[in-house]
């Protein structure tokens, strides 16, 4: 009897930490989707704002909060964003 109650706990916790594996798995594969998303938002900006003047006015958001600037100030910040 006592086997049969070490193994039911053993599988028990194999199970647990398979779920944990499962669910940090999923969150890393979450994390990676939303990186590569961002990524590419970026580069859609860039190639929209690139053939722009640098004195024309646009938009962005910074820590939610919409502020204006040109395209010149926003570009290089952009660049080195969508390299990083």
């Amino acid at each position: 009897m006592a086997e049969k109650t070490l193994s039911a706990k053993k599988q028990q916790e194999l199970q647990v930490q398979y779920s944990n594996y499962k669910d940090t798995l999923q969150a890393i594969a979450q994390k990676i989707g939303d990186v590569e998303q961002e990524g590419e938002e970026h580069k859609l900006v860039l190639e929209t704002l690139t053939p722009l003047p640098g004195d024309r006015k646009c938009f962005r958001m910074i820590n939610g909060v919409l502020v204006e600037r040109t395209v010149s100030e926003v570009l290089p910040a952009l660049q080195t964003n969508a390299e990083a």
